[in-house]
């Protein structure tokens, strides 16, 4: 019989490293005994991230890689830990870090691409609504000059922020991660925002 609970002939998944005994009985009574040393070589630790994870058409993005791996890939082809992403379109990538032993440990992000068709004609024809700076790290500001409210959705037409514009007045805007932003009124057009 084997030692730690293992049945002879079944397959099992050992979690750590450990060395497993059997005793073997004959028919007339004699016994033997064997071990055997089992190692378990841990996944290494993996993180990738993509920055900006939205970009306009055009643009890029960086892909960072970080972990204890000894080798590293994008998509199967072989990568170092940091790579310049060009997607035409949105896009998928699978990162893996594999061990000297061999063990992989895999993780899959996107990176969303807008045309951001239309920022030079909400800029020229949509005086009354000032967004600045555009882009921005993630703090902005409003002003209209009339009295407003603002809605600010993200790529998927989700609401973000409703926020009441008063005429001639600055409101600052903070707090958005990385993405294209949309900042619509009832008077004008609606304005495409970009924070990296």
């Amino acid at each position: 019989a084997w030692s730690n609970g293992i049945t002879n002939g079944v397959g099992f998944v050992p979690t750590n490293s450990a060395v497993y005994s059997v005793v073997g009985t004959a028919t007339n009574g004699c016994t033997g005994n064997a071990s055997v040393n089992v190692t378990v070589n841990q996944n290494p630790g993996l993180n990738a991230t993509a920055s900006p994870g939205s970009i306009c058409a055009g643009s890029s993005s960086t892909l960072s890689i970080a972990g204890n791996a000894a080798t590293y890939s994008v998509n199967s082809v072989a990568s170092g830990n940091s790579v310049i992403l060009t997607p035409t379109a949105s896009a998928n990538y699978t990162v893996s870090g594999a061990s000297t032993q061999g063990c992989v440990t895999t993780t899959t992000l996107t990176v969303f691409v807008s045309s951001c068709v239309g920022i030079k004609e909400n800029i020229s024809e949509a005086t009354s609504l000032l967004v600045y700076p555009n882009p921005s790290n993630g703090t902005f500001t409003l002003r209209t000059e009339g009295n407003e409210t603002a809605v600010i959705t993200n790529e998927l037409g989700q609401v973000i922020k409703t926020i009441r514009l008063e005429g001639g007045k600055e409101e600052q805007v903070s707090g958005l991660t990385s993405g294209i932003y949309f900042v619509i009124t009832s008077s004008t057009k609606n304005r495409i925002v970009v924070i990296y």
